[in-house]
């Protein structure tokens, strides 16, 4: 199964409500998401709906933010926010959490943008195919451990085109999740969804898409798309690190960054190993 397919089955997953008295304690969500994955859409939702009560940190800007995960004012906040930079963020079954997480190609889009405007790299098609390459692997990581892996499967994970697609049930599962005594109001939800202001973000910055929560990224409209390059995207399997290691074992140097990410769609290491042994051959 590819991981497309598993963020497709997300949505199945939470149809219903969390048992009510699952984990006794204090109204707070463990945040935890894939950059670009519609976590501050999801907040100002939240925001919207449950008023000057909802106590919400960022964790990276706010200089009184106690920098603990979980957040050590759970209660008073409700929701903390943590992208797992280092892949060393705890999993503890006595916290509720809320994983966020999008299709790799929209979201590596929208991390691009942001990488270019923060003067990161060149905006050519040149670093796009580097940062593709590094990112997915990453992407890899954060999948494993937060949507693949049986810890993920007792928490509630959000995939992003769930939240554009159905943003009422996915406010109203949120919600529920937060606190099971909430009974959410469908139709205030509605209106607060027709009403809020869509947020989309390019390299030069942030944009204001209108009223309503919608799709505002098409891959084919960005400025260094390809169709083959797309369709390789589409198709990454293998981590960078592990299929220049197998390159290295067997034609004994570095792979050409051209053809960086061909390597990576190679079903497995073992795969890749046979393929390259038999292009020596040859």
């Amino acid at each position: 199964m590819t991981l497309r397919q598993k963020l497709q089955g997300l949505r199945r997953r939470f149809v219903a409500p969390p048992t009510p008295d699952r984990r006794p304690g204090p109204a707070y969500l463990a945040g935890v998401s894939w950059p670009r994955s519609g976590h501050h859409l999801l907040m100002r939702l939240l925001e919207a709906y449950l008023g000057p009560s909802f106590g919400y940190c960022e964790f990276y800007e706010p200089e009184d933010c106690c920098k603990t995960f979980p957040c050590a004012r759970a209660g008073r906040i409700n929701v903390s926010k943590n992208h797992d930079d280092h892949f060393r963020l705890p999993q503890r079954d006595d916290i509720n959490y809320l994983i966020q997480v999008r299709d790799f190609i929209p979201a590596l889009i929208s991390n691009f943008e942001l990488h270019v405007r923060g003067g990161y790299g060149p905006d050519t098609a040149e670093e796009f195919r580097l940062y593709a390459s590094k990112q997915w692997t990453r992407y890899r990581k954060f999948m494993r451990k937060w949507v693949e892996s049986g810890f993920a499967s007792r928490q509630l994970v959000v995939d992003y085109a769930w939240l554009v697609d159905d943003p009422v049930a996915v406010v109203a599962t949120t919600l529920r999740w937060l606190d099971p005594a909430i009974r959410p109001d469908t139709a205030r939800l509605k209106e607060i969804v027709r009403s809020i202001t869509g947020i989309s973000h390019d390299s030069s910055g942030a944009v204001e898409t209108g009223a309503g929560v919608r799709v505002t990224r098409v891959p084919e409209t960005f400025r260094h798309y390809d169709p083959d390059l797309f369709d390789l995207l589409g198709k990454l399997v293998l981590g960078r690190t592990e299929a220049i290691k197998v390159h290295r074992e067997v034609l004994g140097r570095e792979p050409d960054e051209a053809d960086m990410l061909a390597l990576q769609c190679h079903a497995s290491p073992q795969d890749l190993r046979r393929a390259l042994e038999a292009r020596q051959r040859g």
